[in-house]
């Protein structure tokens, strides 16, 4: 009979495991973790470097869809919805130009005393919102009641801290679409 080096004896002449043996190594655990921290780090650069774009699409998106929302408030309410975009504090506020109180100042794209803010956004702090124009008038404009734009086309236009850019932009009829651009004027539609 084979002696095992526990000094355990087998009946075929090969030595068994013993029940103590069964595990891993310092050495073997000491390389998993290793590679599970190599993989770690791997992951958290990767999604560092994809977040400004994600924030910025994201950002393009909600707006989209504050204005679809607004387009569809003018509508059903049969009112005026003015959109008021403040480029210095990264921030909108969309809300019902109906005159508020006592309803003499309806339609003026002033929020007057009374008027019902639907929305107020400030987007994130690591996107700039550089530009918000309709035609002559810089940062506002108004879905009339048809869910058109009272005045001309325009629309509002961010970028990231890697400089790359979106915009949401308006046609005369009311069709809101997100625009990706390479630089502050060249763009193009995304849908």
């Amino acid at each position: 009979m084979a002696q095992d080096f526990n000094g355990r004896f087998t009946g075929n002449g090969k030595i068994r495991p013993c029940m103590n043996d069964i595990g891993f190594t310092l050495l073997e655990v000491v390389v998993v973790m290793g590679l599970l921290a190599i993989g770690a780090t791997i992951a958290v650069w990767s999604i560092n470097s994809i977040l400004p774009d994600m924030r910025l699409k994201a950002a393009a998106r909600n707006l989209k869809s504050d204005m679809q929302m607004a387009r569809l408030t003018a509508i059903r309410h049969n009112t005026f919805i003015v959109s008021e975009f403040d480029t210095d504090h990264n921030s909108y506020t969309i809300f019902i130009d109906d005159g508020g109180e006592d309803g003499t100042k309806a339609n003026n794209y002033s929020q007057d005393p009374g008027e019902t803010t639907i929305k107020s956004i400030r987007i994130h702090p690591h996107l700039n919102m550089f530009r918000a124009k309709f035609g002559s008038v810089a940062g506002k404009f108004a879905f009339n009641s048809r869910g058109a734009i009272d005045g001309l086309a325009g629309g509002v236009y961010m970028h990231n801290e890697i400089k790359k850019y979106r915009g949401v932009a308006v046609s005369r009829i009311g069709k809101i679409t997100i625009k990706a651009g390479v630089g502050a004027s060249d763009w193009r539609s995304l849908n």
